[in-house]
């Protein structure tokens, strides 16, 4: 499909997949709409130029972090060219994917992961009240997930949205302090805010994010 009205049409789930895989660039997949990496969900769909070189270098940062951890666990972390399979057959590409040794995926190369256990989205203007909305509600929907985290590029911040014991019941915590620790008990870890930011010139404030974000 060419043209410049693709993100208006709505795709069934074998049409979106056949896109993307003739696409040279990645979409996610939300509702029918086909949604540009880094755009914006729903009727007012957009690109955006590209991810900032702090949005990166972020998600670089908890992706080395995660993986110094994890060595020798059976898990790793990745980073956006891994495509998520959430219910209601949408489809996202998250900036931070973590998955181990018996996780479930499709696809002849394996590019669709189906259950995730941790999450990470780097804040961008275009893409915060999605990162707080419609995928906060999609990844809870997850049954592996048991971390989403959600980091500013603006300042020092990260919301931490955890599963607890009961299964439907999630407990958010924030952290605006480099020397905080996050706690990321599925994986028997913790991940130190200043390793997220490590080499990377952002403010420590209390706001969450301002104009500047991305």
């Amino acid at each position: 499909m060419t043209g410049p009205n693709w993100e208006q049409k709505l795709l069934t789930e074998e049409e979106y997949l056949a896109f993307e895989e003739a696409s040279a660039e990645r979409h996610e997949f939300w509702f029918g709409r086909v949604v540009p990496v880094h755009g914006v969900t729903g009727e007012g769909a957009r690109a955006m130029a590209g991810a900032s070189e702090k949005h990166v270098s972020i998600a670089s940062e908890s992706i080395t972090a995660l993986n110094n951890r994890l060595r020798g666990s059976g898990c790793r972390a990745g980073g956006s060219d891994i495509r998520v399979q959430m219910e209601d057959s949408n489809y996202a590409y998250p900036d931070v994917v973590v998955w181990c040794r018996d996780a479930q995926w499709s696809g002849a190369k394996r590019t669709t992961l189906h259950t995730p256990l941790v999450l990470i989205e780097v804040l961008s203007a275009a893409t915060a009240h999605t990162d707080f909305s419609t995928k906060l509600q999609a990844y809870k929907r997850l049954d592996s997930l048991a971390d989403y985290l959600i980091i500013s590029q603006a300042r020092v911040y990260v919301e931490h949205f955890s599963r607890s014991d009961q299964k439907d019941v999630w407990i958010n915590r924030s952290y605006n302090r480099r020397e905080q620790i996050i706690e990321l008990k599925a994986l028997g870890i913790q991940l130190p805010v200043a390793d997220i930011y490590f080499d990377i010139d952002v403010p420590e404030q209390l706001t969450l994010w301002d104009e500047d974000d991305g």
